[in-house]
């Protein structure tokens, strides 16, 4: 999926059917997502057609490993390079307790897989999927079949059939929004505006990603269409409009307003194009982060003095302080709302908490800043480092795995499903 253009990757967003033939559904969950840190589960990939099935094996390998709950079993020490329906002998031999038996190939430039997957342990045929995509989307069939296996044998949502806008720095002085698949597999700019662009926001039917961007001087917000690569200008206050975020109905956006040097959140509704202030405060007030209920707006003040979390309702009363430490910023909410993560410095160091807001509990889960939760919530994205060495990591809501996603000088995440 590298270099295709923006209005391409839109399509082929819809273009994957991966449709159930033989499946026995997603009856028995087999791992406890829960309780990460244990014993890896043993996977045999048999993979077989051309060259473009090669890579998608490459890709369902890497995202399988990047869950941080399955072990890839060395092809060298298959005993056999072929499956006998009922006979698991020769897989069990070798440690596998699941085996995925799958060949593909493409034909008039559209790549198509069939798979099998098996409980080798209990000896029985757990999904069964048939592929379909264009050849220049093809690593997305790898995303899929891992994430569809993933699924099978836990019973969550799957990570990697999915897509992360970010801000990437091109140059010194420039920032651009792109997108990014959660394994690193394949990114691709979606502005070229020689500007700065920062803080995207998918909106919730992933159609939109509204930004801010310095092109005309001041830092305004715009909508960009992903499927078409259409921008149009949101808003074009004199002063500072920076942190945009949609409303779950996708039908208002909250965002930070600077003038004069102080900043208060707002909210312009999409439909009437009415405008309002919703926090009145002489502190900074900024990086609104909307729940997915839609019924609290979680945001960043100064009124104590350092920045701190706060949340209130959507027209600002019952504004409440949640954190107490040193310096908080970046909250993101998790896809349940039962959770809130953000990020903190202490002692010199730049940690990732998650808060429980039922409990109000917090705790540190990794050094990192900028978090983004992925689709299933059970997984949290975030950038650590400066500079060249700036690098994207995945890690579990408890920060067990970190596993290093790829190298990127950028910031922003923001995770939207392609369920």
């Amino acid at each position: 999926m590298r270099n295709i253009n923006g209005k391409l990757f839109g399509l082929i967003l819809t273009i994957l059917v991966a449709t159930l033939f033989s499946a026995q559904g997603y009856g028995k969950v087999y791992i406890d997502v829960t309780s990460p840190g244990g014993k890896l589960v043993s996977v045999a990939l048999l993979m077989k057609g051309d060259p473009d099935t090669k890579r998608v094996q490459e890709v369902t390998k890497k995202d399988l490993e990047l869950y941080g709950l399955f072990k890839i079993i060395d092809p060298k020490t298959f005993i056999t390079n072929r499956f006998e329906n009922g006979n698991f002998k020769d897989w069990r031999f070798i440690g596998a307790e699941i085996l995925v038996v799958a060949h593909g190939g493409t034909r008039n430039g559209k790549f198509s897989l069939s798979a099998r997957v098996f409980d080798v342990v209990e000896g029985k045929e757990i999904l069964a999927r048939k592929y379909s995509i264009k050849r220049e989307a093809k690593d997305l069939v790898g995303m899929r079949l891992a994430d569809d296996i993933f699924t099978a044998f836990t019973g969550e949502e799957g990570i990697f059939y999915s897509s992360v806008a970010l801000s990437v720095r091109t140059r010194p002085g420039i920032k651009e929004i792109g997108i990014i698949s959660p394994d690193g597999s394949s990114f691709q700019l979606l502005t070229h505006d020689n500007s700065i662009n920062l803080c995207p926001s998918w909106s919730p039917d992933g159609r939109w990603i509204a930004y801010t961007s310095f092109k005309r001087g001041e830092a305004d917000l715009y909508l960009l269409e992903v499927a078409t690569g259409r921008v149009k200008v949101l808003s074009k206050k004199k002063g500072a409009e920076i942190s945009p975020s949609w409303s779950p109905d996708g039908t208002q956006l909250a965002f930070s307003y600077s003038l004069n040097g102080n900043s208060d959140i707002y909210i312009k509704d999409l439909i009437t194009g009415y405008t309002k202030r919703i926090t009145r405060n002489p502190a900074i007030d900024t990086s609104p982060a909307w729940s997915p209920d839609g019924r609290k707006i979680a945001f960043v003040s100064r009124r104590s003095g350092a920045p701190h979390i706060y949340i209130m309702n959507p027209d600002g009363s019952e504004q409440t302080r949640l954190t107490f430490g040193p310096y908080e910023v970046s909250p993101a909410w998790s896809p349940k709302g039962d959770k809130l993560a953000y990020v903190s410095v202490e002692g010199g160091k730049i940690l990732i908490h998650v808060l429980d807001m039922k409990s109000g509990n917090s705790k540190v889960v990794v050094e990192g800043e900028d978090p983004c939760w992925s689709p299933n919530g059970r997984y949290l994205m975030f950038f650590k480092g400066e500079g060249p060495r700036r690098t994207l990591y995945l890690t579990t809501e408890d920060g067990n795995g970190i596993v290093k996603v790829r190298r990127l000088n950028g910031s922003d995440p923001c995770w939207r499903s392609l369920q």
